[in-house]
């Protein structure tokens, strides 16, 4: 009983350094939270930032990512804003994937 208590334990630490992934997409899909899936992946970066936890790895799918017309967040002028240990990473490289500032913000 003890040892499965203790690999129990072992496991949720793992779960907890290693995070989760969630997933970004331009390709028409149905947003919806937590984004843990190509099927419910956000259509924009800052959506799935803002319901990661630390450690979270954010997939981006090819597409330009653009800041909002009219900013809704209170991240100043960054298109994503960032404030916790995430990985964010392109499926395709900086070939395919683009944070876009438009000339008068920061991509990140």
């Amino acid at each position: 009983m003890k040892r499965a208590f203790i690999l129990a334990m072992s496991m949720l630490v793992v779960m907890c350094v290693m995070g989760l992934e969630r997933y970004v997409a331009q390709n028409g899909q149905m947003p919806v939270s937590p984004y843990t899936s190509w099927d419910t992946a956000a259509s924009n970066i800052q959506e799935a930032v803002d319901v990661a936890n630390t450690n979270d790895t954010i997939w981006v799918g090819a597409g330009v990512y653009y800041a909002p017309a009219v900013p809704t967040n209170l991240y100043g002028s960054n298109v994503v804003y960032i404030n916790q240990w995430l990985n964010l990473r392109s499926t395709g490289g900086p070939s395919v994937t683009v944070i876009d500032g438009g000339g008068w913000s920061r991509g990140i």
